[in-house]
Order: structure tokens, then C-alpha cells, then sequence
């Protein structure tokens, strides 16, 4: 039984680093695409460049606290169930919205 176990354990360890990893990935290319958010809302005036940065960092704050909540709920159930719903969401969250 104490085999059993460990193995379970073992498998379940092996399966959170991998969803770990794709997910550690994701949200480095999040963070990615953000600064480049802010780099190609720094080439306006000063006033809009502020107004559009603080903007932009208030949408980044809201977006970290969604991954931040998914988070939570894919390590707390083991990652399968939130797999491409954490993946479209990040997908979404990180398209360059520039404007007209």
C-alpha cells in the first residue's frame, strides 16, 4: 500500500511540474507581450503616454488577479479541468490592442 503511494505521489508530482512549466511559459510571454504594450504606448505624447500607461498597468493588474484566481484553481484541482480554459484566457489576455 505504502508503494502505491508513493507512486500516486510521484505521478502527481511529475504531472504539476509539467503543467507548471507550460504554464511558467505562458505567463512569461504574457509578461512579454505587456512590456511590449507599454513600449508602443510610450512613442505618444507625454499626457496620453501617461494616461494610457496607467490604463494599461490598472487592465494588467486586473488581468494578474484573473491568472492569479485561475491559478488557484488549477493547482487546487490538479490542472487538468482548467488546462485550455488557462490557456485561451492567457491567449486573450495578451492580444496587442493598439489603437486607431
Amino acid at each position: 500500500m505504502q508503494i502505491k503511494i508513493k507512486r500516486i505521489r510521484n505521478i502527481f508530482k511529475q504531472k504539476l511540474f509539467t503543467q507548471f512549466s507550460v504554464l511558467n511559459s505562458l505567463l512569461d510571454e504574457y509578461n512579454l507581450i505587456c512590456s511590449q504594450k507599454l513600449l508602443y504606448y510610450s512613442n505618444k505624447t507625454k499626457q496620453e503616454k501617461m494616461l494610457r500607461i496607467h490604463r494599461k498597468w490598472n487592465e494588467m493588474k486586473i488581468q494578474a488577479k484573473k491568472i492569479e484566481k485561475f491559478m488557484k484553481r488549477y493547482v487546487f484541482f490538479g490542472g487538468d479541468e482548467f488546462t485550455s480554459d488557462l490557456y485561451d484566457f492567457l491567449l486573450e489576455a495578451c492580444k496587442i490592442n493598439k489603437p486607431k
